[in-house]
């Protein structure tokens, strides 16, 4: 059995103690009884005021048993197999009954007792990452395996740029998550980009300010010392061009209506226009300011040719609308469209 370190544990049957074990420094203890009655017996194992009670039945073996060949197998896991989890459940198969040691790395680790119909299992927790020997012993057969408990797997993200993302700025800043303190290494287009180190919460920011093209890009970010390889991607466009200005065919003022602000309209504005198709795929949003309302409204074209209404509170006199693009990276069109009109009083 196991208690702690270098305790002294009292075996007791039936109340009787029937001798002590010393506990070695892995706490593992073990202590032989013999001339045991045949019927059932109260075993207790008492260590530091603590005690554990198991309830077994001696009984006398036929002599086809007793002559049997002791035998002992590992059923699960498989020899060489690779544990996606520290945690092992040992699976085997030996006589009926019959006590089992199971020991790793040569330490013993448990000792379980097989079912009538011969088989056992034992939970081997916390195995260390490596490889490790699993060996389980019935009686004078044994068993052995050996099996392999991986590094967990490194987790890396990329939250800045997004999938996808346009970005309008000279500078790039990279933000993600990795193993804490772990040396994060960048590729920009699979050319070396630069280094980032997590903090120690697994927050890693790098900025470049170097010189890159517009177009698509890919970002890519792993961690080169850990035990396992992993790594994330995220592709970009950078966009510096700005889009061209939307083209007005009509402007027409077909009403207004009193406004709650004294002194003005609420003036409705339908507005139609066009965009060549080429330039219609680099427009996100197209922007209608009056120089004498200072709130710019913007609306999605919904084609080369396109229509929109805009009501917006004006006063009575001349107006000027200007009309611009802006593109989904944030570029606007470095011109305008102008075009003024009256609202009477």
């Amino acid at each position: 059995g196991t208690a702690g370190a270098m305790a002294r544990v009292t075996i007791a049957v039936d109340g009787v103690p029937r001798g002590v074990a010393t506990a070695d420094v892995q706490g593992q203890f073990t202590f032989d009884l013999d001339t045991l009655a045949i019927c059932e017996r109260s075993i207790t194992a008492t260590s530091g005021g603590r005690a554990t009670e198991v309830r077994v039945t001696v009984s006398v073996l036929s002599d086809d048993e007793a002559s049997a060949d002791v035998t002992v197998d590992i059923t699960a896991p498989d020899d060489g197999a690779t544990i996606d989890t520290p945690d092992v459940l040992l699976e085997g198969v030996t006589l009926p009954h019959a006590v089992v040691e199971v020991a790793v790395d040569g330490v013993i680790r448990a000792l379980v007792a097989a079912a009538a119909d011969g088989t056992f299992s034992a939970a081997i927790p916390n195995l260390a990452v490596g490889d490790h020997r699993i060996r389980v012993t019935a009686g004078s057969a044994f068993a052995e395996i050996h099996v392999t408990v991986p590094p967990p797997p490194v987790d890396i993200t990329i939250s800045a740029p997004r999938e996808g993302e346009a970005l309008n700025t000279p500078a790039l800043t990279i933000r993600g998550r990795g193993p804490a303190a772990t040396r994060i290494a960048l590729t920009l287009d699979d050319e070396p980009f630069g280094d980032a180190t997590t903090d120690a919460t697994g927050n890693f920011a790098f900025t470049a300010t170097s010189a890159m093209v517009d177009g698509d890009h890919a970002i890519r970010a792993s961690a080169p010392d850990t035990a396992t390889s992993a790594e994330a991607i995220v592709n970009f466009v950078r966009d510096m061009r700005p889009p061209e200005p939307p083209i007005l065919e009509d402007l027409a003022l077909p009403g207004r209506t009193a406004s709650t602000i004294s002194g003005f309209f609420d003036v409705t504005l339908n507005l139609r226009g066009r965009f060549t198709p080429l330039a219609l795929a680099d427009v996100d949003v197209i922007l209608v300011t009056i120089s004498s309302e200072p709130r710019t409204t913007e609306f999605t074209p919904d084609g080369p040719q396109w229509s929109q209404r805009v009501t917006v509170p004006l006063a009575p006199g001349t107006h000027t609308m200007r009309l611009a693009s802006r593109d989904r990276a944030g570029n606007v069109s470095t011109t305008s469209i102008e075009q003024t009109f009256d609202v009477p009083p």
